[in-house]
Formats: structure tokens, C-alpha cells, sequence
């Protein structure tokens, strides 16, 4: 799959690639989110997507440096991982395209010379097992 490379995501081109929670950007309640993403992209919002040419977005990674999250989580020294996921069509998943994503908050992290990353596991829907991040 060599169509396949990490896109920095901003405001100004979040919509061609996706919006977290919006797979129809003219749900009325787009507005809102876009103006939540604006003033956390001020504190530092980090959102990576993994763009397919062929199959669009199949993933992303959204970070945060720790001060900023909004988990319930002491992560004030750290890189936090709010979001990740990979694999909208299955050909994606287990080609370590989800390690390519955090190998990225890892050197955003090391860039802001904060001491890790921090990330919240558990098993089930929408939220990453920790064996993604065991490698």
C-alpha cells in the first residue's frame, strides 16, 4: 500500500480529511465542533490522519500535550493520546499503520521535550486496547 501517507491535520483542511464525530460534514452541530477543534489546536491539539489515495481517510491519531486533556488523568509532563484508530476498510489493519501513528506522537512529543506519552486503554468499542501500545 504505498498510496498511503500521514497528513498533518489543521483547520484549514480538516474537512477534506474528516471531522472526529462527523462523517456528514453538514451535520448541523459541525459548527460547534469546529469551533471546540479552533481552541484546542491553540493548546496544542494535534491531529494526524492517515490518508489513503485510493480509499481516503483510514485512521488518525489525536494528541494533546497532557495540561490540555480532557480525561480525568494526571498527564501534565506527557503527550496525551485522545484518539486512534486505523482501518475504515479492513485491508488496513495490522500493516502497523496504528505504530506508524504513534511513532509521530512519539517525535511531537520528544520535540516538546515532554517526558512520554500517556494514552487511556480499555477493550470495547471506540476506545484502543493496550496491546496496540505494548510494541
Amino acid at each position: 500500500m504505498t498510496d498511503v501517507s500521514i497528513i498533518n491535520t489543521t483547520m484549514e483542511n480538516i474537512t477534506q480529511f474528516g471531522v472526529c464525530g462527523y462523517k456528514n460534514i453538514k451535520n448541523p452541530g459541525l459548527p460547534e465542533k469546529m469551533q471546540w477543534l479552533q481552541n484546542r489546536f491553540s493548546e496544542g491539539l494535534t491531529i494526524k490522519t492517515l490518508f489513503s489515495e485510493k480509499d481516503g481517510t483510514q485512521g488518525m491519531i489525536e494528541h494533546i500535550p497532557g495540561m490540555y486533556c480532557w480525561r480525568p488523568v494526571d498527564a501534565k509532563d506527557y503527550m496525551f493520546i485522545h484518539c486512534i484508530f486505523v482501518g475504515f476498510k479492513n485491508i488496513y489493519k495490522n500493516k502497523g499503520y496504528a505504530s506508524q501513528l504513534i511513532t509521530e506522537c512519539e517525535k511531537d512529543a520528544k520535540n516538546q521535550k515532554l517526558k512520554g506519552v500517556a494514552v487511556v486503554t480499555r477493550k470495547g468499542s471506540f476506545m484502543a486496547g493496550k496491546e496496540i501500545f505494548v510494541h
